[in-house]
């Protein structure tokens, strides 16, 4: 019998953009653009995943491309642009001219090198269109606080699917989407399509929880805090705790205002609360996160025999991750240039490291499909060193850009100090832990590029074209 759950939610996640955008309701909009890349049920897979955010990224496009001139108008635009264009000539090469080999593996035709090329080239152009959209709706606002604000919120209602998948024992996700219940009894994952993808939106939403608590001391804003920290403990990611650890890290290093409220033992002190809470109720949350840590970070793993210091550390990484290392390690050329937009599976599945915690993926025989989690491993494979240093002018000149802006007189400065913190927390956190699915980073993008159009051109002035069509 056909399920029509995941048509419902393909004509939710086309209808609602459509509609909003027809309205000229970009207030709604930029909040469906947050929500959407918060939780995963209006991710409907109809033979390729179908992300709500994407969708709408792609149906802006025609407006994000007319205000093109505006984006490359800038240094950080101008790589960003560049970027993409590196990206679709490495699709080509890759996906087209030197395709990765598919003989002997049973492969789905939306697996071969020729469709993904295609398709994850198209993802980065929607995301570039999202962050292109919410640019022009930050520059004509000036309130990058309200958008982060906004994004917590979404995640706040991630979290708060994870704590009432806990409660009530329902696997909402499977119930709502109609896909396979993961019968995981102790994690959570609640409205996100797996315990780690719960853990990565939370853990984000909790460090951006606490930079806004940190600016404005409140009992909502602490509220936020707790919540966010009793999901992340509830999805038992570790792939979660290192999304907090960079955070953590990278507002210790840029972030006074959170240096002085003591950010470090607030943060200790709230998880110890949090675990004794939950395992007063439920005892067997500390024997899941004691497995899931030491499987993920210990490199001796059942069956493996590494055979260099390369491999070992290959061995306590994620499998994508642990096949793209050893990938570049037999062919550091590739490094230069990369393999190919969402290509880094089918590039790397040879290269795999032994071990009898990786034997379903010759069991399978489709291989390794999918693109590394470490978000720093996911772009050399996209773009290679080319395009990190792409990825590198856009950070620096964002950086630059924010940091001058939240250096300035009043309320507007004081609104960019939490879109400069927020920005570094982004790039920390992406370049540990990349959600496969969630397009959220486009929010960041976006507040980047704001911040170098105004930087350079004044509050006033926004580059014609963009201008026009804004």
């Amino acid at each position: 019998m056909l399920d029509i759950r995941p048509i419902i939610f393909t004509g939710i996640v086309l209808i609602v953009p459509v509609w909003l955008i027809a309205k000229k309701n970009e207030d709604l909009l930029v909040k469906w653009i947050c929500l959407t890349v918060a939780v995963d049920i209006f991710d409907p897979h109809l033979v390729i995943n179908l992300a709500g955010a994407r969708v709408a990224g792609l149906l802006l496009l025609p407006s994000s491309l007319a205000a093109l001139s505006a984006v490359r108008s800038s240094k950080a635009g101008n790589a960003l642009w560049r970027y993409l264009i590196y990206l679709g000539c490495m699709g080509i090469v890759f996906g087209f001219v030197f395709p990765w080999s598919s003989e002997g593996f049973d492969r789905l035709p939306t697996q071969l090198s020729q469709v993904r090329a295609v398709v994850y080239f198209f993802r980065k152009v929607a995301d570039f269109s999202v962050a292109v959209f919410l640019a022009r709706y930050l520059w004509k606002t000036r309130r990058p606080d309200r958008l982060i604000e906004w994004f917590v919120c979404c995640t706040g209602i991630a979290a708060v699917g994870g704590i009432l998948q806990s409660l009530t024992d329902v696997d909402f996700y499977a119930l709502l989407t109609g896909a396979n219940e993961l019968h995981l009894e102790d994690r959570m994952r609640g409205f996100n399509y797996e315990p780690r993808g719960l853990g990565l939106i939370v853990g984000e939403g909790l460090i951006l929880a606490f930079v806004l608590y940190a600016r404005n001391r409140s009992w909502r804003g602490l509220f936020l805090v707790l919540l966010h920290a009793v999901a992340m403990f509830l999805a038992v990611s570790t792939s979660g705790l290192f999304v907090v650890g960079a955070g953590i890290l990278a507002l210790f290093m840029v972030d006074a205002k959170t240096r002085k409220v003591l950010f470090a033992p607030a943060v200790l002190i709230l998880f110890l609360c949090t675990a004794i809470l939950v395992t007063s109720v439920a005892g067997n949350f500390v024997q899941s996160w004691l497995y899931n840590v030491s499987l993920r970070l210990s490199g001796d793993k059942e069956g493996s025999a590494p055979e260099s210091e390369v491999e070992d550390f290959a061995l306590r990484q994620d499998v994508f991750d642990a096949s793209a290392i050893m990938l570049f390690a037999s062919r550091p050329e590739l490094l230069l240039t990369g393999v190919g937009p969402g290509l880094g599976g089918l590039a790397s599945t040879d290269y795999l490291p032994i071990a009898a915690l990786f034997d379903w993926v010759n069991e399978e025989g489709a291989g390794l499909n999918s693109v590394p989690q470490v978000g720093l491993l996911r772009e050399a494979c996209d773009v290679g060193l080319v395009g990190l240093l792409l990825l590198w002018i856009f950070v620096s000149a964002s950086g630059a850009a924010l940091r001058r802006l939240s250096q300035g007189i009043g309320s507007e400065a004081a609104n960019w100090d939490v879109a400069r913190a927020a920005f570094w927390v982004a790039v920390s956190i992406y370049l540990v832990q990349a959600s496969p699915l969630s397009a959220s980073f486009s929010l960041f993008l976006a507040m980047g590029l704001t911040a170098t159009w105004i930087s350079s051109t004044g509050f006033s002035v926004l580059p014609a074209t963009a201008e026009a069509t804004a």
